[in-house]
């Protein structure tokens, strides 16, 4: 379990260790995290690190609309 996925270490997990941990990680690696919200929204947030993250980048960017 990765510190972007382990809801229970949030409390003490900053965002500099989640990209520590990412920068550690020999491979590629992909972790989501989706969550609803009050009020009826929701909340995704991915993390993408590896040596092959461009093709993942540019297809995020399309479907954004950049």
């Amino acid at each position: 379990m990765s510190k972007l996925t382990d809801l229970f270490g949030w409390p003490n997990t900053t965002l500099v260790d989640v990209f520590e941990e990412a920068k550690s990680i020999q491979g590629n690696q992909l972790e989501i995290v989706e969550m609803e919200l009050t009020g009826g929204g929701s909340l995704a947030i991915a993390l993408i690190s590896g040596p092959h993250t461009e093709a993942v980048t540019r297809a995020m960017r399309k479907a954004k609309g950049e």
